[in-house]
């Protein structure tokens, strides 16, 4: 099977208007799925503010229909499990089941450390950010079953009445090396890498050994251009047998380049793939 082809929705100096317009325009052109960054400062995007990222998928699950949706990907050393458990249990509710939770471990360096400086949040070390996000993933789910749970980081002593999400959302861990790959593979339902990754390829090898499980979800974040659409990125993202594909989208682009991209990879409504009829890539 082809991939499912999403859009990542920039926050950054964007209204929430512009958000709702570019995931309505996703859904009706036939992409399967939109993600929103989760920031601060807009100064991590060289922008004036950022927009939440809870606050503008809830505005594009009440806009939408079909659209899957989720953070691309929560920083989770900044947030409390109760907090991630409690809001994605919420949009789960308010999206009809549409949710897919990403998850990942931040960053502790420039230019998206800064903002962790702002607010007086301390910036770690890599190995302390994996640890808190494996602990991150156990709380939620614990929360979500109304379990106690004990870790180095987190602490949850006989929880109760907490929103249990129906159905439970998958969890996607976003990773940029081989530990948060290895660590998606043992605790997530999914891992998300960049284009951009000299060993994509390597990464996603070591994802689908590490997890062979079904319905793990292998996915690759690309930019928005002919290149990775239809071009030497896209045969390179064809030959990693992924499950989906996201497009990197900004105000900046408008409306009519995500028009012009469902047309290049030859969507059809309602799935997010190919449509029957097109043009294969050769």
């Amino acid at each position: 099977m082809p991939p499912r082809f999403d859009l990542s929705l920039s926050p950054f100096g964007a209204r929430i208007e512009a958000l709702t317009e570019a995931a309505l325009e996703a859904e009706a052109a036939g992409f399967a799925g939109v993600w929103v960054y989760d920031h601060l400062s807009g100064a991590s995007g060289k922008a004036q503010w950022v927009l939440d990222p809870w606050v503008s998928l809830a505005a594009i699950a009440v806009a939408t229909r079909a659209l899957q949706l989720g953070p691309l990907v929560l920083n989770t050393p900044a947030r409390h499990p109760a907090r991630i458990a409690l809001a994605a249990a919420t949009l789960q509710d308010l999206s009809g089941g549409r949710l897919l939770l990403g998850m990942g471990a931040g960053a502790g360096r420039d230019p998206h450390g800064e903002e962790l400086d702002m607010v007086g949040l301390e910036r770690l070390p890599a190995p302390a950010r994996r640890s808190m996000t494996v602990e991150s993933i156990l709380a939620v789910r614990a929360l979500w079953n109304n379990e106690s749970f004990s870790g180095d980081h987190y602490r949850l002593d006989h929880p109760h009445s907490f929103l249990s999400p129906e159905p439970t959302p998958p969890i996607i861990v976003g990773a940029n090396g081989p530990r948060m790959v290895e660590l998606a593979a043992d605790h997530a339902d999914g891992v998300n890498l960049h284009s951009h990754e000299p060993d994509l390829e390597t990464l996603c090898t070591v994802a689908r050994v590490r997890s062979p499980r079904a319905g793990f979800v292998l996915s690759v974040e690309a930019p928005m251009t002919d290149e990775w659409m239809v071009g030497d990125g896209r045969r390179r993202l064809d030959a990693l047998g992924l499950d989906r594909v996201m497009y990197r989208w900004n105000a900046d682009l408008g409306i009519d380049a995500i028009r012009h991209a469902a047309a290049t990879l030859g969507l059809s409504v309602g799935g997010g793939r190919p449509g029957a009829g097109r043009t294969p890539l050769p």
